[in-house]
């Protein structure tokens, strides 16, 4: 209870406020249950009926509650507690638009996937001191204004800040095993991914590919897709695994074109592209030469579904299904709130480019 008289009338209803959320998230009033009267709840605090009035504005406003006349002050079963994350990137996203190719389909599908759920698009986090909302967003989590937070790489810049210090506060992150215990991880089976386009060249008479990577990646990375190449019979000698840059792309077809520009016998017969927001160039530069795409080079590229980056030749695409990625992550922190311990890793396998009717990525 608030003594009288102890808070002003803005800060008494604040007060209020944040212990009605508090309630309500931890299920005191469950989703579509009706409050306390507002006698009830006037006693309960030792408020005005105005300054509880206020309160309930703001949790109105906020989408907890809604008002049914005489019936009463009930939960939504739409609160944000429930039903909006926060995904949050780790880039900045220039003009609005993700370079990367992941982040890209990811933005993409969560701004259009229709229901209850809803989404707090936050670009650019590198810790507290990096981010512009930070403060905004830690409010946000203490006042369960959110049903979690979805980081859609590894929060490295968030061990041990006062966001990720909040009791309660489901996490999930889209990263590769290992990178912090302190969240369960959904991962992407690169692995899984790489053998089905090595299983595809080999299965179509292809002997020696060019692999453009991520700069972001680890040189040792090189070695163990290197071993997945050879195992199904490709060859990717000492310079034919190359890092493309995904902030500037266009030095992508400079690299093809000098990686191709070499008589039939002597240069590779197929290319693997491992993000396809760098595809446009990668073909680009095939075109270039007057090489055709695909009998003089067959070209595979991993796609996030249903939002491949469109290419001017055709091209092989295999990749992960991005409403799978964001339904786990969903369900991973709705099962955490429900007090369900999560798997430390759960992996998406690749699958290959499903059939769809009619244009489904936008070009902008």
């Amino acid at each position: 209870m608030f003594e009288s008289g102890r808070f002003a009338g803005a800060q008494k209803a604040e007060h209020i406020a944040t212990d009605l959320r508090r309630r309500i998230a931890r299920g005191d009033y469950p989703a579509g249950g009706r409050i306390p009267t507002r006698a009830e709840l006037c006693a309960t605090y030792d408020v005005s009926n105005a300054t509880l009035q206020r309160a309930l504005n703001w949790l109105i406003q906020e989408g907890f509650v809604i008002c049914r006349g005489r019936s009463g002050t009930f939960v939504r079963t739409d609160s944000p507690h429930l039903t909006q994350y926060a995904l949050i990137f780790p880039l900045p996203f220039p003009n609005g638009n993700p370079t990367h190719g992941f982040f890209r389909a990811l933005r993409l599908e969560a701004e259009q996937l229709e229901g209850p759920a809803t989404f707090r698009i936050i670009d650019g986090f590198t810790g507290s001191g990096g981010m512009l909302d930070y403060q905004e967003l830690l409010d946000d989590v203490r006042n369960n204004r959110l049903a979690g937070l979805i980081f859609a790489a590894a929060p490295t810049y968030f061990i041990g800040s006062p966001l990720l210090a909040q009791d309660g506060v489901p996490c999930t992150a889209i990263m590769a095993p290992g990178h912090t215990q302190q969240m369960p991880a959904v991962t992407m089976d690169e692995h899984d991914l790489v053998m089905r386009m090595a299983d595809y060249l080999r299965d179509h008479g292809r002997h020696r590919t060019l692999v453009l990577v991520n700069s972001g990646s680890q040189p040792s990375d090189a070695g163990p897709l290197r071993e997945i190449l050879a195992s199904r019979g490709l060859k990717a000698g000492p310079h034919d695994i190359v890092g493309v840059s995904l902030q500037e792309p266009g030095w992508t077809e400079a690299i093809v074109v000098q990686h191709f520009d070499r008589p039939a016998g002597q240069r590779a017969d197929a290319m693997i592209v491992l993000d396809d927001a760098v595809l446009p160039d990668a073909v680009r530069g095939l075109a270039t030469l007057g090489l055709r795409v695909p009998s003089d080079v067959l070209v595979v590229a991993a796609s996030w579904f249903p939002w491949p980056v469109p290419a001017a030749s055709p091209v092989t695409r295999f990749g992960f299904s991005v409403p799978d990625i964001l339904k786990l992550c969903m369900e991973t922190i709705d099962g955490s709130r429900q007090g369900k311990a999560p798997p430390a890793v759960q992996r998406i396998a690749a699958c290959p480019e499903p059939p769809h009717d009619g244009p489904v990525t936008p070009t902008a």
